[in-house]
């Protein structure tokens, strides 16, 4: 009997009326990813990944391999002695060959592309019924009870969308065999679950207007414009535009049934060639009305001109909301790009940032190239990317990217591809550059009210502008604060404030779950070189406010060029602004409020005291191991709050000459 799997919807594994049982998340999260990409090899690095995430366990490799063992057992106990058949192992991984099994998603595959091909043929009758037969094997959400790491959620949020994309030809065909009275009621729900997916709405009002109903279609078409521009400061596309002034206008044309053709193309039943990999959109996304308008205006715009691929590269400090506005640009932008979008974690601040070749690898899978004709060489691999990507309009999102180095080769060659880059502003030649700026006290008031509800920020407006003030408008503290107010309900907001107000619970304050302004600092601040992180630590005792080279120069024990490369280097780390004007006889420079939190606290960590309490001492003073052995002693506290550093090695100077002292 041939065994049976499923994961539109729950993950399934049966044989006739005998259902496997696997009770271990993680043999059921490997089982899962080597099932979204049946009939291919995974490679033992991204099932690793996939189920440990950046930071695996030493015996990760022994353990994967246990789970494999485990996966072949079971499949045996069920099915014979087949499992051999089944689960092969490759020289760096493993395929589960479904050839002679049944997979929901193959089955939905066959269906999705004949129904496709059916609507284009102009059949609509049958792309319908084979449509439906499709879109009736799903279950709920992919992979509903199998918990998610990178891969998955990013295989998931690719099925989901190829499901719409089956959903939204469906209907096309109902709508050209006039069934427009029943779909609206359909419509109605598809809309309340999408608000914003532009093609549902236009489908919708036409099938209100040919139900007799034009005064409910300008309506839907009033409250989506209405959400846009309330939202994103973005007006509906120019397709919608044109949809409501051919109503207005009682155009005969809408009440003649019309196909449409998809924008989808796939080369076989089992492969995706138009990959949707982002990541899900944050629903209450708030503020960046001009960030955004730029980055469609420089990566959407019809009237754009040129033959290079539009590259963005968005950047800033940590926790300032990178990775969501590029994501949900992306979301945004996502229409333009009829072929596509692919998605990368580069994992720059990680302790292993992406390997190029890897990411590539994905993306030529993605893009329907078969594993065995995947180049081994990074440069072949990125040419053979360049040639797939050269007759697709692609937009790619590359997320935490560390260098030019690692970046470069993931660019596409054509200009009707588009790149959003989020990270360090690396300097790739013809890329333009956006760095983010902290929310303003109204758009942080806005998250903080999107995040904790309405009526609590209303009720005390000002207690929730003094949170923006005090965490410098960065939207992941406020998204923390938000949080920890949404678990605490009877909490004043006041209380947040005072919390705030204590140096020793700051940073704690400003972690909830994942959303932790800590890590996300310390990330940033692990791929510095070691006289850059203890300069920043050092520049956390200056007073608030702007300082030149030469405040930090006696700070560091060092002279100003010295000091002026370290500040240099935190810059390029967004982990430093400059302040001031151009007109200012010398540069300036500044941390933010959280940044200087960030630092006292990292020095508090090494002294095991505050840094209020770095006085002259006689014996046990306190002191920060440096580079190459040397300690920094920290004694005195200066003018302006400054405390001053004696008996410094300078910074940066590898030859062991003492600096002079404070």
């Amino acid at each position: 009997m041939n065994m049976r799997f499923s994961v539109l919807g729950t993950l399934d594994v049966r044989n006739a009326d005998i259902e496997l049982m696997l009770t271990t998340p993680k043999l059921r999260q490997a089982l899962a990813l080597l099932l979204v990409r049946h009939n291919q090899m995974v490679g033992i690095g991204e099932l690793i990944t996939e189920l440990w995430g950046e930071d695996p366990p030493a015996r990760a490799l022994a353990t994967l391999q246990t789970y494999v063992y485990k996966l072949r057992k079971l499949i045996e106990e069920a099915n014979g002695d087949t499992a051999g058949k089944l689960l092969l192992t490759k020289p760096s991984g493993y395929l589960l060959d479904v050839s002679g099994c049944i997979l929901d998603l193959r089955e939905f595959a066959t269906r999705a592309e004949k129904g496709r091909e059916l609507f284009e043929a102009g059949d609509n009758e049958q792309a319908r019924r084979v449509l439906a037969e499709g879109l009736a094997l799903w279950r709920g959400a992919p992979l509903s009870d199998v918990a998610k790491g990178e891969l998955l959620t990013a295989e998931a949020t690719r099925l989901e969308e190829w499901r719409l994309q089956a959903l939204q030809t469906r209907i096309e065909a109902d709508l050209a065999l006039g069934r427009h009275r029943e779909l609206v009621s359909e419509l109605r729900e598809f809309t309340r679950q999408n608000p914003l997916h532009e093609s549902f709405q236009a489908h919708l009002m036409l099938a209100l207007h040919r139900s007799g109903r034009r005064v409910e279609a300008l309506q839907v078409y009033q409250q989506l414009r209405g959400q846009l521009v309330r939202e994103l400061g973005l007006e509906p596309s120019p397709e919608l535009v044109r949809l409501h002034q051919a109503l207005l206008a009682s155009d005969p044309s809408l009440d003649r049934p019309a196909t449409r053709q998809v924008a989808v193309t796939t080369e076989s039943a089992a492969t995706f060639t138009a990959p949707a990999q982002l990541p899900p959109d944050v629903a209450d996304f708030t503020g960046r009305r001009d960030q955004l308008a730029w980055i469609e205006r420089e990566l959407a715009s019809p009237t754009a001109t040129g033959t290079s691929t539009r590259v963005i590269c968005v950047g800033g400090p940590p926790g300032i909301g990178k990775s969501t506005l590029a994501v949900h640009a992306a979301h945004r932008i996502g229409a333009a790009f009829p072929d596509g979008q692919l998605f990368a974690n580069l994992r720059g601040t990680g302790p292993r940032p992406a390997d190029p070749a890897e990411v590539l690898a994905g993306f030529l899978r993605a893009l329907g190239e078969p594993v065995d004709r995947i180049p081994d060489s990074l440069d072949e691999r990125s040419t053979l990317f360049r040639t797939l990507a050269g007759r697709r309009g692609l937009l790619i999102v590359l997320d935490d990217a560390v260098s030019a180095e690692q970046v470069t080769p993931l660019l596409p060659g054509s200009r009707q591809c588009a790149v959003l880059v989020t990270g360090r502003l690396l300097g790739i030649p013809g890329a333009a550059s956006l760095l983010l700026e902290p929310l303003t006290e109204d758009e942080g008031v806005r998250l903080l009210a999107n995040v904790t509800g309405q009526r609590r920020v209303a009720a005390d407006r000002a207690a929730a502008a003094q949170i923006v003030r005090m965490v410098g408008g960065l939207p992941l503290a406020l998204r923390a604060v938000g949080v920890r107010l949404v678990s605490a309900e009877y909490w004043p907001l006041r209380k947040i404030v005072d919390q705030l107000a204590d140096p020793q619970r700051r940073l704690d304050i400003l972690r909830y779950g994942d959303l932790d302004v800590r890590a996300s600092y310390d990330r940033s601040v692990s791929r510095l070189e070691e006289p850059a992180k203890i300069a920043l630590v050092l520049l956390g005792l200056l007073a608030a406010g702007p300082f030149v080279a030469a405040e930090a120069a006696k700070m560091f024990g060092s002279d100003e060029p010295a000091a002026e490369a370290l500040l240099t280097r935190l810059v390029e780390d967004h982990l430093l602004r400059m302040a001031g004007s151009a007109a200012d006889p010398e540069p300036r420079y500044e941390l933010s409020e959280v940044t200087r939190w960030y630092a006292r606290d990292q020095l508090q960590a090494a002294l095991g005291t505050t840094p209020a309490g770095l006085l002259d001492e006689e014996e046990g003073v306190p002191s920060v191991r440096g580079p190459h052995g040397h300690t920094l002693v920290l004694l005195e506290p200066g003018d302006g709050g400054v405390v001053h550093a004696r008996q410094v090695r300078m910074l940066g100077r590898p030859d062991g000459a003492e600096a002079p002292s404070g």
